[in-house]
Protein backbone atom coordinates (compact mmCIF):
# COMPACT_ATOMS: atom_id res chain seq x y z
CA UNK A 1 0.00 0.00 0.00
CA UNK A 2 1.55 3.25 -0.98
CA UNK A 3 1.30 6.46 0.88
CA UNK A 4 -1.49 7.79 0.05
CA UNK A 5 -3.35 5.29 0.69
CA UNK A 6 -1.90 4.57 3.98
CA UNK A 7 -3.17 8.15 4.96
CA UNK A 8 -6.89 7.92 4.82
CA UNK A 9 -6.98 4.37 6.37
CA UNK A 10 -5.15 5.72 9.38
CA UNK A 11 -6.74 8.77 9.74
CA UNK A 12 -9.89 6.35 9.82
CA UNK A 13 -8.77 3.89 11.93
CA UNK A 14 -7.74 7.35 14.54
CA UNK A 15 -11.22 8.66 14.23
CA UNK A 16 -12.95 5.22 14.82
CA UNK A 17 -10.32 5.03 18.01
CA UNK A 18 -11.30 8.09 19.17
CA UNK A 19 -14.94 7.64 18.73
CA UNK A 20 -14.69 4.97 20.92
CA UNK A 21 -12.80 6.17 23.40
CA UNK A 22 -15.14 9.46 23.93
CA UNK A 23 -18.50 6.83 23.87
CA UNK A 24 -16.86 5.18 27.06
CA UNK A 25 -15.75 7.97 28.55
CA UNK A 26 -18.69 10.04 27.93
CA UNK A 27 -21.00 6.93 29.30
CA UNK A 28 -19.08 6.78 32.37
CA UNK A 29 -19.68 10.64 32.58
CA UNK A 30 -23.46 10.13 32.17
CA UNK A 31 -23.08 7.78 35.35
CA UNK A 32 -21.78 10.42 37.45
CA UNK A 33 -24.47 12.68 36.81
CA UNK A 34 -27.30 10.34 37.23
CA UNK A 35 -26.11 9.23 40.75
CA UNK A 36 -26.89 13.13 41.54
CA UNK A 37 -30.21 12.29 40.58
CA UNK A 38 -30.92 9.20 42.56
CA UNK A 39 -31.87 10.08 45.73
CA UNK A 40 -34.34 13.06 45.43
CA UNK A 41 -37.16 11.74 43.15
CA UNK A 42 -37.11 9.08 45.73
CA UNK A 43 -37.81 10.85 48.85
CA UNK A 44 -41.14 11.00 49.83
CA UNK A 45 -40.89 6.98 49.55
CA UNK A 46 -37.90 7.17 51.69
CA UNK A 47 -39.59 9.52 53.86
CA UNK A 48 -42.50 7.54 54.17
CA UNK A 49 -40.95 4.28 54.68
CA UNK A 50 -37.77 5.38 57.29
CA UNK A 51 -39.70 8.21 59.23
CA UNK A 52 -37.25 10.68 58.51
CA UNK A 53 -37.52 14.71 57.30
CA UNK A 54 -36.94 16.17 54.17
CA UNK A 55 -33.95 18.15 55.95
CA UNK A 56 -32.49 14.66 56.75
CA UNK A 57 -32.33 13.42 53.44
CA UNK A 58 -31.34 17.15 52.35
CA UNK A 59 -28.03 15.98 54.95
CA UNK A 60 -27.91 12.84 52.72
CA UNK A 61 -27.23 15.13 49.31
CA UNK A 62 -24.62 17.03 51.51
CA UNK A 63 -22.45 14.28 52.66
CA UNK A 64 -22.65 13.03 48.97
CA UNK A 65 -21.57 16.43 47.60
CA UNK A 66 -19.07 17.10 50.62
CA UNK A 67 -17.18 13.72 50.14
CA UNK A 68 -17.36 14.07 46.53
CA UNK A 69 -15.14 17.49 47.21
CA UNK A 70 -13.01 16.63 49.69
CA UNK A 71 -11.88 13.62 48.25
CA UNK A 72 -11.52 14.62 43.87
CA UNK A 73 -8.34 16.53 44.46
CA UNK A 74 -6.48 13.65 46.42
CA UNK A 75 -7.77 11.45 44.07
CA UNK A 76 -6.69 13.00 41.15
CA UNK A 77 -3.23 12.29 42.91
CA UNK A 78 -3.57 8.79 42.70
CA UNK A 79 -4.45 9.08 39.27
CA UNK A 80 -1.64 10.80 38.10
CA UNK A 81 0.64 7.84 39.62
CA UNK A 82 -1.22 5.13 39.25
CA UNK A 83 -3.24 5.59 36.29
CA UNK A 84 -6.54 6.99 35.44
CA UNK A 85 -8.40 3.83 33.85
CA UNK A 86 -8.20 1.52 36.90
CA UNK A 87 -9.91 4.23 39.10
CA UNK A 88 -12.59 4.93 36.83
CA UNK A 89 -13.54 1.47 36.76
CA UNK A 90 -13.06 0.97 40.70
CA UNK A 91 -15.41 4.80 40.96
CA UNK A 92 -17.91 2.82 39.03
CA UNK A 93 -18.00 -0.38 40.81
CA UNK A 94 -17.61 1.11 44.43
CA UNK A 95 -20.79 3.71 43.28
CA UNK A 96 -22.98 0.85 42.20
CA UNK A 97 -22.61 -1.47 44.97
CA UNK A 98 -22.76 1.26 47.50
CA UNK A 99 -26.30 2.13 45.94
CA UNK A 100 -27.05 -1.28 46.03
CA UNK A 101 -26.70 -1.76 49.85
CA UNK A 102 -28.53 1.40 50.11
CA UNK A 103 -31.45 -0.35 49.17
CA UNK A 104 -31.63 -2.17 52.32
CA UNK A 105 -31.23 0.01 54.42
CA UNK A 106 -33.37 0.20 57.35
CA UNK A 107 -32.18 3.12 58.97
CA UNK A 108 -30.84 6.76 57.94
CA UNK A 109 -27.45 6.49 59.44
CA UNK A 110 -27.27 3.22 57.18
CA UNK A 111 -28.63 5.75 53.98
CA UNK A 112 -26.19 8.31 55.09
CA UNK A 113 -23.57 5.86 55.09
CA UNK A 114 -24.70 4.97 51.64
CA UNK A 115 -24.53 8.46 50.15
CA UNK A 116 -20.80 9.09 51.55
CA UNK A 117 -19.16 5.98 49.52
CA UNK A 118 -21.05 6.86 46.69
CA UNK A 119 -19.61 9.98 47.06
CA UNK A 120 -16.35 9.04 47.36
CA UNK A 121 -17.03 6.61 43.86
CA UNK A 122 -18.13 10.05 42.23
CA UNK A 123 -14.94 11.66 42.97
CA UNK A 124 -12.91 9.55 40.68
CA UNK A 125 -14.71 10.86 37.33
CA UNK A 126 -13.74 14.52 36.43
CA UNK A 127 -9.94 13.76 37.09
CA UNK A 128 -10.13 10.28 35.04
CA UNK A 129 -12.32 11.27 32.49
CA UNK A 130 -10.14 14.20 31.68
CA UNK A 131 -7.02 12.37 31.95
CA UNK A 132 -8.01 9.45 29.51
CA UNK A 133 -9.40 12.20 27.40
CA UNK A 134 -6.40 14.49 27.00
CA UNK A 135 -3.76 11.53 26.51
CA UNK A 136 -6.42 9.15 24.00
CA UNK A 137 -7.86 11.89 21.71
CA UNK A 138 -6.46 13.72 18.95
CA UNK A 139 -5.73 16.91 19.40
CA UNK A 140 -7.95 18.49 16.53
CA UNK A 141 -10.92 16.67 18.04
CA UNK A 142 -10.38 17.42 21.77
CA UNK A 143 -12.88 20.46 21.56
CA UNK A 144 -15.39 17.85 20.11
CA UNK A 145 -14.52 15.29 22.92
CA UNK A 146 -14.82 17.59 25.92
CA UNK A 147 -18.21 18.72 24.27
CA UNK A 148 -19.40 15.15 24.19
CA UNK A 149 -18.36 14.24 27.72
CA UNK A 150 -20.04 17.31 29.01
CA UNK A 151 -23.43 16.65 27.14
CA UNK A 152 -23.66 13.19 28.08
CA UNK A 153 -23.45 14.52 32.23
CA UNK A 154 -26.52 16.37 31.23
CA UNK A 155 -28.18 13.24 29.57
CA UNK A 156 -27.37 11.32 32.92
CA UNK A 157 -29.51 14.59 35.25
CA UNK A 158 -32.53 14.44 32.26
CA UNK A 159 -32.33 10.34 32.91
CA UNK A 160 -32.03 9.92 36.19
CA UNK A 161 -35.50 11.33 37.77
CA UNK A 162 -37.86 9.94 34.84
CA UNK A 163 -36.21 6.49 35.67
CA UNK A 164 -36.06 6.41 38.92
CA UNK A 165 -40.02 7.50 39.28
CA UNK A 166 -40.57 4.50 36.56
CA UNK A 167 -38.33 2.08 38.29
CA UNK A 168 -40.00 2.96 41.78
CA UNK A 169 -43.57 2.52 40.58
CA UNK A 170 -42.41 -1.05 39.23
CA UNK A 171 -40.25 -2.19 42.66
CA UNK A 172 -40.65 0.47 45.12
CA UNK A 173 -37.72 2.81 45.99
CA UNK A 174 -35.26 -0.39 47.09
CA UNK A 175 -35.95 -1.47 43.57
CA UNK A 176 -35.18 1.45 41.93
CA UNK A 177 -32.08 1.89 44.25
CA UNK A 178 -30.84 -1.47 42.87
CA UNK A 179 -31.31 -0.91 39.38
CA UNK A 180 -29.49 2.46 39.46
CA UNK A 181 -26.68 0.29 41.39
CA UNK A 182 -26.71 -2.38 38.47
CA UNK A 183 -26.62 -0.04 35.94
CA UNK A 184 -23.07 1.23 37.51
CA UNK A 185 -21.94 -2.12 37.91
CA UNK A 186 -22.97 -3.12 34.09
CA UNK A 187 -20.58 0.25 32.96
CA UNK A 188 -18.01 -0.81 34.95
CA UNK A 189 -17.91 -3.92 33.69
CA UNK A 190 -18.19 -2.54 29.97
CA UNK A 191 -15.49 -0.20 30.13
CA UNK A 192 -13.57 -3.07 31.90
CA UNK A 193 -13.74 -4.58 28.94
CA UNK A 194 -12.83 -2.58 26.59
CA UNK A 195 -9.77 -1.11 28.86
CA UNK A 196 -7.14 -1.48 26.33
CA UNK A 197 -8.84 1.88 24.29
CA UNK A 198 -8.31 4.11 27.06
CA UNK A 199 -4.82 5.39 27.20
CA UNK A 200 -3.31 7.88 29.93
CA UNK A 201 -0.26 9.68 30.94
CA UNK A 202 1.28 9.36 34.27
CA UNK A 203 3.19 12.19 35.85
CA UNK A 204 6.55 12.64 35.07
CA UNK A 205 9.42 14.70 36.24
CA UNK A 206 9.46 17.98 33.60
CA UNK A 207 12.86 18.91 32.20
CA UNK A 208 14.23 21.64 34.08
CA UNK A 209 14.16 25.38 32.10
CA UNK A 210 10.58 23.86 30.20
CA UNK A 211 8.64 27.38 30.00
CA UNK A 212 6.00 27.75 32.28
CA UNK A 213 5.62 25.19 35.50
CA UNK A 214 7.90 23.59 36.31
CA UNK A 215 7.01 21.88 39.44
CA UNK A 216 3.72 19.31 40.08
CA UNK A 217 1.99 18.51 43.64
CA UNK A 218 0.86 21.03 45.50
CA UNK A 219 3.64 23.65 44.28
CA UNK A 220 1.21 23.22 40.84
CA UNK A 221 -2.31 23.68 42.63
CA UNK A 222 -1.23 26.90 44.16
CA UNK A 223 0.34 28.41 40.66
CA UNK A 224 -1.69 31.47 39.27
CA UNK A 225 -2.91 29.73 36.54
CA UNK A 226 -4.50 27.20 38.18
CA UNK A 227 -5.81 29.00 41.17
CA UNK A 228 -7.50 31.00 38.24
CA UNK A 229 -8.62 28.28 36.85
CA UNK A 230 -10.53 26.97 40.36
CA UNK A 231 -12.09 30.66 40.92
CA UNK A 232 -13.72 30.09 37.27
CA UNK A 233 -15.41 27.02 38.33
CA UNK A 234 -16.23 28.44 41.82
CA UNK A 235 -17.99 31.77 39.88
CA UNK A 236 -19.68 30.09 37.07
CA UNK A 237 -21.10 27.37 39.70
CA UNK A 238 -22.77 30.14 41.72
CA UNK A 239 -23.77 31.93 38.83
CA UNK A 240 -25.62 28.87 37.25
CA UNK A 241 -27.01 27.82 40.74
CA UNK A 242 -28.92 30.73 41.35
CA UNK A 243 -30.66 30.15 38.17
CA UNK A 244 -30.85 26.32 38.60
CA UNK A 245 -32.21 26.56 42.33
CA UNK A 246 -34.48 30.02 42.09
CA UNK A 247 -35.54 31.41 39.00
CA UNK A 248 -38.79 29.93 38.81
CA UNK A 249 -39.22 31.35 42.33
CA UNK A 250 -37.68 34.31 41.52
CA UNK A 251 -39.56 34.93 38.14
CA UNK A 252 -42.57 34.48 39.97
CA UNK A 253 -41.74 36.54 42.69
CA UNK A 254 -40.47 39.73 40.41
CA UNK A 255 -43.31 39.69 37.59
CA UNK A 256 -45.99 37.29 38.69
CA UNK A 257 -44.58 34.83 36.13
CA UNK A 258 -47.14 31.71 35.96
CA UNK A 259 -45.52 28.38 37.91
CA UNK A 260 -45.77 26.43 34.09
CA UNK A 261 -43.71 29.62 32.55
CA UNK A 262 -41.55 29.36 34.73
CA UNK A 263 -41.01 25.94 34.88
CA UNK A 264 -40.79 26.61 30.84
CA UNK A 265 -38.18 28.65 31.43
CA UNK A 266 -35.80 26.76 33.79
CA UNK A 267 -36.69 23.82 31.21
CA UNK A 268 -35.28 26.09 28.14
CA UNK A 269 -32.07 27.11 30.13
CA UNK A 270 -30.73 23.41 30.75
CA UNK A 271 -32.05 22.02 27.45
CA UNK A 272 -30.49 24.62 25.90
CA UNK A 273 -27.22 24.57 27.62
CA UNK A 274 -27.13 20.76 26.52
CA UNK A 275 -27.00 21.65 22.94
CA UNK A 276 -24.81 24.73 23.06
CA UNK A 277 -22.66 22.23 24.75
CA UNK A 278 -22.34 20.16 21.54
CA UNK A 279 -22.46 23.12 19.56
CA UNK A 280 -19.60 25.11 21.43
CA UNK A 281 -17.56 21.77 21.04
CA UNK A 282 -16.90 22.20 17.15
CA UNK A 283 -16.12 26.16 17.88
CA UNK A 284 -13.25 24.74 20.49
CA UNK A 285 -11.62 22.44 17.79
CA UNK A 286 -12.35 25.55 15.20
CA UNK A 287 -10.51 28.56 16.99
CA UNK A 288 -7.69 28.51 19.68
CA UNK A 289 -9.13 31.89 21.14
CA UNK A 290 -11.04 29.96 23.99
CA UNK A 291 -10.50 32.19 26.52
CA UNK A 292 -12.58 34.68 24.17
CA UNK A 293 -15.71 32.04 23.57
CA UNK A 294 -15.38 32.09 27.05
CA UNK A 295 -15.93 35.55 28.05
CA UNK A 296 -17.87 36.33 24.96
CA UNK A 297 -20.40 33.35 26.00
CA UNK A 298 -20.87 34.35 29.99
CA UNK A 299 -20.78 38.43 29.18
CA UNK A 300 -23.95 37.19 27.38
CA UNK A 301 -25.53 35.37 29.64
CA UNK A 302 -24.85 37.79 32.48
CA UNK A 303 -26.62 40.59 30.07
CA UNK A 304 -29.69 38.44 29.37
CA UNK A 305 -29.82 37.44 33.29
CA UNK A 306 -29.74 41.65 34.32
CA UNK A 307 -32.51 42.19 31.58
CA UNK A 308 -35.05 39.88 32.97
CA UNK A 309 -34.58 41.27 35.68
CA UNK A 310 -34.75 44.68 34.74
CA UNK A 311 -37.86 43.99 32.03
CA UNK A 312 -40.18 41.84 31.52
CA UNK A 313 -41.33 41.38 27.17
CA UNK A 314 -43.63 38.79 28.37
CA UNK A 315 -44.47 34.80 29.12
CA UNK A 316 -43.28 33.53 26.04
CA UNK A 317 -40.73 35.56 25.38
CA UNK A 318 -39.34 35.03 28.60
CA UNK A 319 -38.65 31.08 27.58
CA UNK A 320 -37.08 31.89 24.68
CA UNK A 321 -34.69 34.21 26.64
CA UNK A 322 -33.94 32.06 29.06
CA UNK A 323 -33.33 29.29 26.44
CA UNK A 324 -30.68 31.84 24.67
CA UNK A 325 -28.84 32.46 27.94
CA UNK A 326 -29.05 28.74 28.49
CA UNK A 327 -27.56 27.75 25.09
CA UNK A 328 -25.10 30.60 25.15
CA UNK A 329 -23.61 29.43 28.90
CA UNK A 330 -23.13 25.95 27.83
CA UNK A 331 -21.67 26.84 24.41
CA UNK A 332 -18.29 27.63 26.67
CA UNK A 333 -17.72 24.61 28.40
CA UNK A 334 -15.88 22.66 25.85
CA UNK A 335 -13.64 26.17 25.58
CA UNK A 336 -13.43 26.27 29.21
CA UNK A 337 -11.74 22.70 30.09
CA UNK A 338 -9.34 23.70 26.69
CA UNK A 339 -8.25 26.33 28.70
CA UNK A 340 -7.76 24.31 31.44
CA UNK A 341 -6.24 21.82 29.21
CA UNK A 342 -3.56 24.39 27.76
CA UNK A 343 -2.12 24.80 31.08
CA UNK A 344 -1.92 21.67 32.40
CA UNK A 345 1.77 20.54 32.32
CA UNK A 346 2.35 16.54 30.87
CA UNK A 347 1.10 13.73 32.89
CA UNK A 348 -0.89 16.45 35.64
CA UNK A 349 -4.36 16.10 34.27
CA UNK A 350 -6.00 14.07 36.80
CA UNK A 351 -4.76 16.47 39.78
CA UNK A 352 -5.29 19.75 37.81
CA UNK A 353 -8.87 18.77 36.67
CA UNK A 354 -9.71 17.16 39.96
CA UNK A 355 -8.49 20.73 41.75
CA UNK A 356 -10.37 23.02 39.62
CA UNK A 357 -13.45 21.11 39.24
CA UNK A 358 -14.34 21.33 42.65
CA UNK A 359 -14.51 24.82 42.59
CA UNK A 360 -18.53 23.45 41.23
CA UNK A 361 -19.07 21.49 43.91
CA UNK A 362 -17.84 24.31 46.37
CA UNK A 363 -20.06 26.82 44.53
CA UNK A 364 -23.06 24.33 44.73
CA UNK A 365 -22.65 23.88 48.57
CA UNK A 366 -22.21 27.66 48.91
CA UNK A 367 -25.01 29.36 46.71
CA UNK A 368 -28.30 27.74 47.48
CA UNK A 369 -28.82 28.71 51.28
CA UNK A 370 -26.93 32.18 50.72
CA UNK A 371 -29.37 32.56 47.85
CA UNK A 372 -32.60 31.28 49.72
CA UNK A 373 -32.31 33.02 52.59
CA UNK A 374 -32.05 36.46 50.29
CA UNK A 375 -34.97 35.34 48.70
CA UNK A 376 -36.77 34.69 52.37
CA UNK A 377 -35.74 37.87 53.64
CA UNK A 378 -34.59 40.08 50.55
CA UNK A 379 -36.02 41.60 47.01
CA UNK A 380 -35.83 38.40 44.58
CA UNK A 381 -34.49 40.65 42.10
CA UNK A 382 -31.02 40.22 43.66
CA UNK A 383 -30.88 36.27 42.68
CA UNK A 384 -30.76 37.09 38.82
CA UNK A 385 -28.30 40.07 39.65
CA UNK A 386 -25.92 38.05 42.00
CA UNK A 387 -25.94 35.01 39.52
CA UNK A 388 -25.01 37.88 36.64
CA UNK A 389 -22.34 39.27 38.97
CA UNK A 390 -20.55 35.99 39.54
CA UNK A 391 -20.24 35.10 36.37
CA UNK A 392 -19.23 38.56 35.34
CA UNK A 393 -16.47 37.81 37.83
CA UNK A 394 -15.90 34.32 36.03
CA UNK A 395 -14.77 36.51 33.04
CA UNK A 396 -11.93 38.05 34.77
CA UNK A 397 -10.84 34.61 36.67
CA UNK A 398 -10.56 32.67 33.13
CA UNK A 399 -7.22 31.30 32.77
CA UNK A 400 -5.30 32.27 29.32
CA UNK A 401 -4.36 29.45 27.40
CA UNK A 402 -1.04 28.27 27.42
CA UNK A 403 1.01 26.03 25.14
CA UNK A 404 2.11 22.99 26.02
CA UNK A 405 3.11 19.93 24.44
CA UNK A 406 0.11 18.30 22.66
CA UNK A 407 -2.13 20.99 22.99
Amino acid sequence: MDATAAAPAASLNSLRKDVKVIGLVATAHMVSHFYYLVLPPLMPLIKAELGISYEALGYALTMFNLVSMLTQTPVGFLIDRFGARPLLIAGLMLGGLATVMGAFAQSYWLLLAMMAFVGLANCVYHPADYSILSSSIAPGRMGRAFGAHNFAGYVGFAAAPPLMLLTASLWDWRGAMVFAGLLGIAIGLLIWSQAEALHYDRAAPVPAGKAGPSFAGAGLLTSMPILLAFSFYVCTSIGTSGIMSFSVVALQAVHGTPLEFGTAALSGFLAAAAGGVAIGGILADRTRHHDRIAAVGLLSTATMLCAISWFYPGHVLIVAVMTCAGFLHGAINPSRDMLVRSITPPGQSGKVFGFVTTGSNLGGIVAPPILGRILDHGDAHWIFWISAAFLLLAVFARPRRRDTAGA
